[in-house]
């Protein structure tokens, strides 16, 4: 089961209310996003940077600890196994909408 569908699961048993995180937990940039899913479709990447603009997040991460103690949540899936599934996902999307032409 993948981890937000586990996540999700679990947020059952979650007060009535209650707001949490379901992600990786784990700090990612976007240099490195963009270049894990290069890997995953087999293409290299060339970003081009821009100035910083006002208001641009320097660093987010889905911090997962209030899930991991309020219901048990513990992610599993790394970021390259999660891009891979989700890009053979969309892949498969794409020929069925070929296919069904």
């Amino acid at each position: 089961m993948d981890d937000i569908i586990a996540g999700l699961v679990l947020a059952r048993k979650a007060p009535a209310g209650a707001v949490m995180n379901l992600g990786g937990g784990n700090r990612v940039s976007l240099a490195e996003a963009i270049g894990t899913l290069g890997q995953v479709a087999g293409v290299e990447p060339k970003p081009t940077k821009q100035g910083v603009e006002a208001g641009d997040v320097r660093d987010t991460w889905a911090g997962v600890s209030l899930a991991a103690d309020t219901i048990g949540y513990a992610p599993s899936t790394s970021l390259h196994v999660g891009l891979a599934q989700e890009f053979a996902w969309l892949a498969g999307k794409a020929e069925d909408t070929h296919e069904s032409r």
